[in-house]
């Protein structure tokens, strides 16, 4: 996506204001929305309204779940035109084999129950991410917008109960009065199925098709605009886009300038004109300016005379302003209607039947009800299923070992840097009085060793103290009390520059744990 060919203003917004904007890019496009619903997915839902004559109560099940496949047609119209491709309704119909079958299983399974469904659609469609990148990418999207991508996703399906509600209160007024069934025999009617009842769970699996035809462009666009406003949050796309003009405003005014290799003069009239070398303003109009010059001063004279007049007679000055319209006093009578007490006879006739079509109504909302928690439980037992998979696979694949450190806290312990008897090394720097450097020795020589044969896992960045708890946890014992000691003896006189006993360097050596020498 180039985002200079993007046909809307680019701007951070709110999460509303992105709601508006995509609902907006859909009403531009809404023609070809509805043409591209009702050519494309009507022969799509009459064909599963013959496959579902048996289970006609299963039509709609199937309409709600096969939602997603109709968004990603509108998504890749919508894409493309408001990035400046001209794309038409046949064209993009010639790609059903991709929108369609691609990703077909995901979309319809796991990532059928997100509710962000509409704004995260273009991180598969368009970025082409999947996996591990999809979610972490869905994640950082969704930072911005996805609550009001929530929003949108419930109102999308109260906007269709609606509608399938009044479809059934449309139904209920045209039965002619006294022929229409009472409330109680109604909902055991439609469950006991014949031709009637089949007719009947079909049409209004179609006219949820019809309602899913005309609301679902609405809602992939508002979840579009969400994601573009997300991008322009975080990526500051609407900064490149300004940075990316001025640019091409300096260079344009860098190449006319050359061109025509002269300053531009003002028009005549109002504006700087230069004169002598020197920058002077002209004004047009010096008549004019003379008029209206001579009008000043005639108010002025007429003020003048006006406040004379009021010093001589202020109370006809006062009289003469309050007698204007403005000081009048105005009345003004409302009359409010009472509304009578409701007549318990202008009830509605046969309140039965609709208090069945309620029932049924809201059966039809409890079995959606179900279908969603089956679909959770098959979400939650597929991400427990890729879950122990996944551990399956760390167990199985080998761990690969961090290769030694070479330096820690700032000292090379590896063998190639230690002399090859160090013992004896260490005793000649003590008998020259280099204290620090023999105990320095002896402390990079154990490091050594308990790194490279020990394997004690001793980072670069460890502290005298985390390399002697790693020594106690990987190897406590002997080894570790010496390792203690001769830690308290390094720590003395590298950082408190105390003084070593000879006893103590000599009990150090002679109790040396490794093999004498390095290597």
């Amino acid at each position: 996506m180039n985002v200079r060919d993007l046909s809307i203003t680019l701007r951070p917004r709110s999460g509303f204001e992105a709601l508006d904007l995509g609902t907006a890019l859909a009403k531009r496009y809404y023609g070809d929305f509805f043409r591209m619903g009702l050519v494309g997915f009507g022969p799509f839902m009459l064909l599963a309204a013959i496959l579902c004559w048996f289970f006609p109560w299963l039509l709609i099940v199937l309409i709600w779940w096969l939602k997603p496949i109709f968004d990603r047609f509108y998504l890749y119209y919508l894409s493309r035109r408001i990035f400046g491709a001209e794309v038409s309704v046949k064209e993009t119909w010639g790609k059903w084999r991709t929108l369609f079958l691609k990703g077909f299983f995901p979309l319809v399974v796991w990532r059928r129950f997100s509710f962000n469904r509409a704004m995260l659609l273009a991180v598969t469609e368009l970025e082409g991410l999947s996996g591990a990148e999809r979610s972490a990418r869905c994640s950082v999207l969704a930072r911005v917008g996805g609550v009001q991508g929530f929003l949108a996703t419930v109102g999308g399906l109260v906007l269709e109960v609606l509608g399938m509600a009044s479809l059934f209160v449309l139904a209920y007024f045209f039965i002619p009065q006294g022929q229409n069934p009472g409330g109680d025999s109604f909902w055991p009617w439609l469950l006991r199925g014949g031709i009637g009842p089949t007719f009947v769970w079909l049409l209004s699996g179609l006219a949820y098709g019809f309602f899913v035809i005309l609301l679902e462009p609405i809602y992939l666009g508002s979840g579009f605009g969400l994601y573009l406003n997300s991008r322009t949050s975080q990526e500051a796309w609407d900064i490149e886009l300004r940075f990316r003009e001025l640019a091409a405003r300096v260079a344009k005014t860098r190449v006319v300038a050359g061109a025509e290799g002269k300053e531009l003069e003002p028009a005549e009239g109002v504006g700087p004109a230069r004169e002598g070398g020197k920058t002077k303003f002209k004004f047009a109009g010096t008549q004019t300016m003379k008029g209206v010059l001579l009008f000043a001063g005639i108010l002025s004279l007429l003020g003048g005379v006006g406040s004379s007049s009021a010093e001589e007679a202020p109370q006809e000055v006062i009289e003469e302003v309050l007698s204007d319209e403005a000081f009048e006093i105005h009345t003004r009578i409302v009359k409010e209607r009472v509304r009578k007490e409701r007549d318990s006879s202008l009830e509605l006739p046969n309140s039965g039947l609709l208090a069945g079509g309620l029932n049924a109504l809201f059966g039809l909302l409890g079995v959606f009800a179900l279908a969603l928690l089956v679909g959770a439980l098959v979400v939650v037992l597929v991400n427990i299923l890729k879950g122990r998979s996944l551990k399956t696979k760390l167990a199985d694949k080998p761990i690969a070992k961090r290769p030694p450190p070479q330096v820690v806290m700032g000292m090379q312990v590896t063998p190639e840097s230690l002399p090859a008897d160090l013992l004896a090394q260490a005793r000649l720097r003590w008998s020259q009085g280099q204290a620090k450097l023999a105990l320095s020795l002896l402390y990079r020589g154990a490091l050594s060793k308990l790194i490279v044969e020990q394997g004690v896992a001793i980072e670069g960045s460890d502290t005298e103290r985390e390399c002697l708890r790693h020594v106690q946890l990987a190897s406590p014992g002997g080894l570790a009390n010496y390792f203690q000691r001769l830690s308290s003896q390094w720590v003395k006189v590298a950082y408190s520059h105390e003084e070593v006993l000879p006893q103590d360097f000599e009990q150090l050596c002679a109790t040396w744990p490794f093999e004498r020498g390095t290597r």
